[in-house]
């Protein structure tokens, strides 16, 4: 099947976005420029495009049960491709602190893995590390029962919005957890499989009811009593972008060479922002007193570098990967159970 270009130019655009929204905005300035319908869209169409985009390699990879969706290289030929470049990007992050603090504490360094490094978006490794082993699940359940399934996994997020309150559960902690996205993320994949069985009328109902939730939250002091956390990007409001990302994949094939190369380069150019907010986005605002050109050279910056990261860190993701295939015998029927029996048993 020939690749949709197009997914990497939205992944291409949204990495942008991704980086306009970690700039130091007020709110009245989000919200005069309407960021809730655009650039706060960011991460719910980056889980969409995860879930359609694995649907679409379990398919051609002809995976029909949890035991193929588990094989161990295939898992962790996944996780390479995620923590080889975090991996060069939070090294770089521990140097800067421990040169700029004269040293740091190993709890610290431990803390920082655990919550996927420091700065902008840190979050999104362990979640997608998450994703890893979480999307199999989400893919027999929608292959399975369909519409149905996509009710259950939203009814499962809907639960985990409703938990912080009662139980006390902390921002760090909700932040990291792959639950608050369940729902975008089985629609990618529901949307990759039953792409022809979608309702017109499910989708304008979506659509509206996510626009209202919305213009209600943040233009109307409308304050959700249960979503406590996240609340522009949870459940409800993403269910305005689920049909618009639904007909854009559908029906846009094009390619558009710089953004595709951006989408490609999506996860470097997400790390490198991550790094520069973190350490080096004040001597720019010291320096720039102009907000647009401040942001202007934030987009740059990141781009460029995050390019360049992408170019010289995948040829050693695919070393580590060779040298994974070659000590796992390039088993790919082997499960992850059976390796652990294999090598654990007593």
């Amino acid at each position: 099947m020939k690749r949709n270009q197009f997914i990497d130019v939205l992944k291409g655009i949204c990495i942008i976005f991704v980086i306009i929204t970690h700039y130091n905005w007020s709110n009245a300035a989000r919200l005069k420029y309407f960021f809730p319908f655009w650039i706060d869209m960011a991460v719910p169409i980056f889980m969409i495009i995860s879930g359609y985009v694995y649907a679409n390699s379990f398919t051609r990879k002809n995976i029909d049960s949890i035991g193929k969706a588990y094989n161990l290289q295939f898992t962790i030929d996944k996780i390479i491709r995620y923590t080889i470049p975090f991996l060069i990007a939070y090294s770089v992050e521990i140097i800067i602190l421990a040169v700029s603090q004269k040293g740091i504490s190993l709890a610290s360094i431990f803390w920082g893995l655990w919550q996927g490094g420091f700065g902008a978006g840190s979050w999104y490794f362990p979640i997608m590390i998450q994703f890893v082993f979480t999307f199999p699940v989400i893919f027999f359940i929608i292959k399975k029962y369909d519409a149905y399934g996509l009710f259950l996994c939203g009814i499962i997020n809907i639960i985990y919005a409703l938990i912080p309150k009662p139980f006390g559960m902390s921002y760090a902690c909700f932040r990291l957890l792959l639950f608050r996205y369940i729902l975008v993320i089985a629609f990618g994949c529901y949307l990759y499989l039953k792409k022809n069985q979608i309702k017109k009328i499910w989708g304008i109902l979506s659509f509206m009811s996510g626009i209202i939730f919305l213009i209600a939250l943040c233009y109307q002091e409308y304050t959700p009593k249960f979503i406590i956390f996240w609340p522009r990007t949870s459940y409800a409001a993403c269910l305005y972008i689920m049909p618009v990302i639904a007909i854009l994949l559908n029906r846009c094939k094009f390619g558009v060479k710089p953004l595709e190369l951006l989408g490609k380069a999506s996860f470097n150019i997400l790390l490198t922002q991550m790094v520069y907010y973190m350490f080096f986005a004040k001597y720019i605002y010291a320096a720039i007193e102009n907000k647009f050109i401040e942001l202007l050279v934030g987009i740059g910056i990141s781009l460029a570098i995050g390019v360049v990261f992408y170019y010289v860190e995948t040829p050693i993701t695919k070393f580590v990967l060779k040298k994974t295939d070659y000590y796992l015998g390039k088993n790919r029927t082997h499960t992850l159970s059976k390796w652990w029996n294999t090598h654990f048993y007593v």
